[in-house]
């Protein structure tokens, strides 16, 4: 597929179009906008005003009402391609937009927030599982160095430079949610190589739109059963940052980043999510620096650089990964 995006010619939004094509930066916001989303589902999770589901399914309402004035210019012709490949829809949105969020803001309830960016890190290694058995790709020695290094340097700040931190973590259900989550998305993040042909804010809608339909019958059995959104200033804020953010701009970002570079090369930067979590502490919560910080970032970096970089070989490159 090719790299450009539908509109690209679009002379009037020239410094828009010179960041649609910059992928570290696409990614590097992407995981920006998530780390605030999974310290804001915690901090939600917490106060009980806003069950999961209700977080899950008003985010994405939010999310499409901010892209359907700048979708609907494209909609009408870009129907046949997505209908010709509603299959393909259907399964991103389920796994992508479905289960992936909710999954996490439902985990929150049982788990704790080292349990939740420890597993995170897996994703980098499921995504290339999962390219591997549907489409065959292999991984260079290079990017598994890449991965080495920076699952090392995740793993480094997560435990706080303390192996008795990970040795000394419990297993739960909470877990086993945030597992079923990580596989999700790593589904999603492959199958974007199999999207429509259409303009990014179509693609946007149309898998919101589906996910956000998955999951009426689960928010009205949670709002008669389980509980209701309680209406304050708390869940103002947060439904208005994760539509916004880590659902409108961080989703468009993400699928522009994994055009450019493909899934396994994008999957390193999720281990930039606790070190801007740590940057998040700091700043919000006074939270101090610590060595291991230090050490784990210059990883993460390191692997990140090291992947990204342009190959040798790039039809050789292209063969290995996705």
């Amino acid at each position: 597929m090719s790299a450009e995006p539908q509109g690209a010619s679009d002379s009037t939004v020239p410094a828009a179009l010179r960041i649609f094509d910059n992928a570290p930066l696409l990614l590097i916001l992407t995981m920006t906008f998530w780390a605030g989303n999974g310290v804001l589902g915690k901090w939600v999770a917490l106060s009980d005003e806003l069950p999961p589901v209700a977080l899950a399914f008003w985010r994405w309402i939010i999310a499409l009402c901010l892209i359907l004035p700048f979708a609907w210019p494209h909609l009408k012709r870009d129907w046949p391609a997505l209908k010709q490949k509603w299959r393909v829809v259907l399964i991103m949105s389920f796994f992508g937009i479905t289960m992936f969020n909710t999954l996490i803001y439902w985990s929150q309830y049982f788990t704790s927030a080292v349990n939740l960016f420890l597993l995170n890190a897996t994703l980098p290694l499921l995504i290339p599982a999962f390219s591997f058995l549907f489409f065959r790709d292999r991984v260079t020695r290079v990017q598994l160095a890449s991965i080495v290094l920076a699952l090392t340097g995740a793993v480094t700040i997560i435990s706080g430079g303390d192996i008795s931190v990970l040795t000394g973590l419990a297993v739960n259900n909470g877990d086993l949610l945030i597992v079923f989550a990580m596989i999700s998305y790593a589904i999603y993040s492959v199958c974007l190589r199999l999207k429509p042909v259409v303009h990014p804010m179509t693609m946007l809608f149309a898998t919101f739109t589906v996910g956000m339909l998955f999951l009426v019958p689960v928010y009205i059995w949670e709002h008669l059963y389980v509980a209701q959104v309680q209406i304050t200033a708390k869940t103002a804020v947060a439904l208005a940052y994760v539509g916004i953010f880590p659902s409108f701009a961080a989703y468009l970002c993400y699928n522009r980043g994994i055009e450019l570079i493909g899934a396994n090369r994008a999957s390193l930067y999720f281990h930039l999510m606790p070190v801007i979590g740590t940057i998040f502490a700091v700043l919000l919560f006074a939270e101090p620096l610590r060595w291991y910080h230090a050490v784990g970032a210059v990883l993460i970096v390191t692997g990140i650089i090291i992947t990204t970089r342009k190959p040798r070989n790039p039809v050789a490159e292209n063969r290995s990964c996705s």
